[in-house]
């Protein structure tokens, strides 16, 4: 980490500038995966049985 400091240093590069854009990549990437997931859910759900409708629901969490 010491090395990775000094090097932007030499190269004019702020790390907590960085590190803020990783984070909200990090936070982009998590929003659109669960737009994914709930888009996924929605035109699955007319191909269901009425009976298993309810797991499609926003309220639901999904897993892996």
């Amino acid at each position: 980490m010491a090395q990775l400091e000094t090097d932007a240093k030499e190269k004019g590069i702020d790390l907590s500038v960085v590190i803020d854009q990783c984070y909200d990549a990090l936070s982009l990437f998590g929003h659109s995966n669960r737009h994914i997931n709930m888009s996924r859910r929605e035109i699955l759900k007319p191909e269901l049985k009425s009976e298993y409708g309810h797991l499609c629901n926003p309220s639901v969490p999904y897993s892996k």
